[in-house]
């Protein structure tokens, strides 16, 4: 009896140790870009990040939730001076061609009032759009700020290469970020790539401008922006 408990217990065990364990396999890649003339510069020490897919989708639903919210109140909101500025122009015409008939002082003081009129709806307008035109112009950098809480973190060695382990089943998200100085100015990459090893033990993966964010790659798990930032209004010049 004893040794039937015994048998039992070591069973069982095994079983937890070995048997409960989710298959662990491993995905190997490198992250680099290719130049304008062709030349592979390779990133070293960017942070590569493993999310579980589903709840890196829906973080960053919940970012595009909150973005088109706020462009729908911008457009509640920016809408009537926009109308306002049209208006206003319109009753800027006629006084126009009467300064074009009579050039006096008296019609140019009321054209140049009309002008600044025109001119603080129009900045009004401005205002109201540029925090949301800025949120759209930032919007790879703000998707992916998004995801966050990885199930894992490496870093790419010198030759931009990085390892890490993640589980043989599932579907699951890479991303990573890093600038370069090119010349005077500075080039940012950001990835947000889908990556599943498919039940095998290895897979691969390279990180390089076909997936970025900003190309049209199918492998890039972030949709495109469903709208375009708002065109500013032009402020109308000094009368001469």
């Amino acid at each position: 009896m004893r040794s039937n408990l015994y048998s039992l217990a070591v069973v069982a065990l095994v079983i937890s140790t070995f048997g409960c364990k989710p298959k662990v396999g491993e995905l190997e890649g490198s992250v680099f870009i290719v130049t304008k003339g062709r030349e592979n510069v390779k990133l070293g020490l960017v942070t590569v990040n493993l999310h579980d897919a589903k709840t890196a989708r829906a973080s960053v639903r919940s970012f595009l939730v909150q973005l088109e919210t706020q462009a729908n109140d911008v457009r509640v909101e920016a809408t009537p001076l926009a109308l306002s500025v049209q208006k206003l122009c319109a009753d800027a015409k006629p006084i126009a061609d009467e300064y074009d008939a009579r050039p006096t002082a008296s019609i140019r003081g009321r054209l140049e009032a009309k002008r600044e009129e025109i001119n603080k709806v129009t900045r009004d307008f401005n205002n109201k759009i540029e925090p949301l035109n800025r949120q759209v112009r930032n919007y790879e950098r703000l998707c992916y700020e998004a995801i966050r809480q990885p199930l894992a973190s490496v870093k790419t060695d010198a030759d931009g290469k990085f390892r890490v382990e993640m589980p043989r089943n599932g579907e699951f998200i890479i991303t990573a970020s890093t600038s370069r100085a090119v010349g005077n100015r500075s080039e940012e990459y950001i990835w947000v790539v889908s990556v599943s090893l498919e039940g095998k033990q290895r897979a691969q993966i390279f990180l390089s401008n076909d997936n970025m964010m900003s190309s049209d790659s199918p492998e890039s798990a972030i949709p495109k922006p469903s709208f375009q930032p708002l065109e500013p209004l032009k402020e109308m010049p000094p009368f001469r």
